[in-house]
């Protein structure tokens, strides 16, 4: 068992060696779609505070587990949107904490003053990033030191800066959406982090975001919403694919992530100003050979009452 531990250690921790997978991983993507696109910030036309996390592949000693907490709110006088989050994420002897602050620039794409007509927003993140390396994690008393370390009580942190843009379409209150992004565009360096072998050289990955949903109402009560979400570094990609159910107060919704799991999800709108959901993730890959691997998610949300604020509208993105 200590040997498949520190096996899963080294998989775990390869990604950031080879410029491997380095993905926020969230399955109720829907509820935290900020995260991934700055350019969403505000589209919702709320101020909103929304809580997740996500414990990953439990029952395997070092799991994944990932906690964000961002808030962001439309700003008529910037003719646009602002957000921030932080987030905090530890994988076996890794743990990256994080802090960013967003700004979205929004265009009408038509009358600016019909409630109907869709806008496209424009982008900007900048912050930090944290990465601390425990060592100790991996020490094996009994078959020595894991290669990948250099020595048992090797332990290294640095601290380095992290940029990202994106593009958002959205309609009005985000019943529709479709949206491109990017982060880590600097690619920042890992070196004094990691230090055996070639490893000093190696770079966090950019990695590209793509996603998409529409809402579909019957009734006042009853809605049905597909989404897509799609996630690549240029050598390991993600796909998701899921159908939220709105029977209000109560979100019932399936989801699927490409050759690696499927999921189920329960929320329920405890207000009009408080929500919170639920996911499960059942693990399909040769990771669940034990059929004991699954991961569990958690969303609260807060949405302030809407507020008319003074200032110019939308401007039409072709000046008229």
């Amino acid at each position: 068992m200590r040997k498949l531990y520190v096996l899963l250690t080294v998989l775990l921790i390869l990604p950031f060696i080879s410029k491997g997978q380095v993905f926020v991983q969230n399955t109720m993507f829907p509820f935290n779609k900020f995260i991934y696109n700055p350019a969403a910030a505000g589209a919702s036309g709320y101020t909103n505070i929304t809580g997740m996390f996500r414990a990953q592949w439990r029952s395997i000693p070092g799991a994944p587990t990932l906690f964000t907490l961002g808030a962001d709110a439309p700003i008529r006088q910037i003719r646009g949107g602002l957000g921030g989050y932080i987030i905090s994420d530890r994988l076996g002897p890794l743990a990256t904490t994080g802090a960013n602050l967003s700004y979205a620039f929004r265009f009408a794409l038509g009358d600016p003053e019909d409630e109907k007509t869709p806008s496209l927003a424009i982008g900007a993140q900048a912050g930090f990033m944290q990465k601390n390396l425990n060592g100790f994690f991996v020490f094996d008393q009994q078959g020595g030191i894991d290669p990948i370390m250099g020595a048992g009580n090797y332990s290294a942190s640095i601290f380095t800066p992290n940029l990202g843009a994106g593009v958002y379409f959205s309609g009005p209150n985000d019943k529709y959406y479709a949206g491109i992004s990017a982060q880590d565009l600097l690619e920042p360096s890992l070196q004094g982090l990691l230090t055996a072998g070639t490893v000093s050289k190696a770079r966090v990955p950019r990695s590209y975001y793509a996603m998409g949903g529409y809402t579909f109402d019957f009734s006042d009560r009853v809605s049905l919403q597909p989404n897509v979400g799609f996630r690549t570094d240029g050598r390991t990609s993600q796909f998701d694919i899921n159908a939220l159910v709105n029977i209000k107060p109560m979100v019932f919704g399936i989801a699927h992530r490409w050759k690696d799991s499927f999921s189920g999800i329960a929320g329920f709108n405890v207000s009009d100003r408080f929500f919170f959901a639920y996911s499960y993730d059942y693990t399909l890959s040769g990771l669940n050979s034990s059929r004991d691997v699954h991961s569990h998610e958690l969303i609260l949300s807060y949405r302030f009452p809407r507020i008319e604020r003074s200032g110019p509208v939308l401007e039409n993105i072709f000046g008229k």
